[in-house]
This record gives structure tokens, C-alpha cells and sequence, in this order.
């Protein structure tokens, strides 16, 4: 077992479901205290995909800043429409028109 993870129902290490409160109440703790954006760092791709996952539904901008990105996005996605991976990454995402 992994030092520090507590134990699944197998019996096996629940790293996962440790990393995902911690990251949750990091974010949470960072926001309160304005000390946000973050940057983390993860070397291990699986577990940068998993830690991600965990914040999903985690909203950090405020109105006005969605409107920023959503604007910015879409500028961007318009000069590269002719691109084959920007139009499967719209296709993907369900942003295709």
C-alpha cells in the first residue's frame, strides 16, 4: 500500500479518491483567499487526466471572464476553420456549426 493512501474496497491504495478532496479543497482554500490562478504541476499523464477530471465542475471566473475566453476562443477558431484538427476538435466538442 502506498504510504498515506488509505485502502479501496479491494484492499488496494485509493490514491485517486484522496487526490480528488485534495484538489477540491485546494482549490476551494485558493479561491477564498484570492490566491488564484494555480498552476499544478503532475509528471504522470494518467494521473494529470484524473486530477483534471476531479475539477470539472469547478467554476472559477466570473461572468465577465467566461465572456473574455468564450470571445477569445471563438477568434482564434475562426482563423484556423480551415485546419482539419480544429474542425474535429469542434466536431468533438459539439461546437461545430
Amino acid at each position: 500500500m502506498t504510504r498515506g493512501a488509505a485502502p479501496s474496497r479491494g484492499g488496494a491504495p485509493s490514491r485517486f479518491n484522496h487526490d480528488k478532496t485534495l484538489y477540491v479543497h485546494l482549490m476551494g482554500n485558493l479561491k477564498k483567499k484570492s490566491l488564484l490562478p494555480v498552476v499544478v504541476f503532475t509528471l504522470s499523464k494518467k494521473r494529470c487526466e484524473e486530477n483534471a477530471s476531479t475539477l470539472t465542475n469547478l467554476d472559477l471566473c466570473t461572468s465577465t471572464e467566461k465572456s473574455e475566453v468564450h470571445v477569445a476562443i471563438e477568434k482564434a477558431l475562426g482563423r484556423l476553420k480551415g485546419v482539419w484538427a480544429v474542425k474535429r476538435f469542434l466536431e468533438l466538442w459539439g461546437l461545430s456549426d
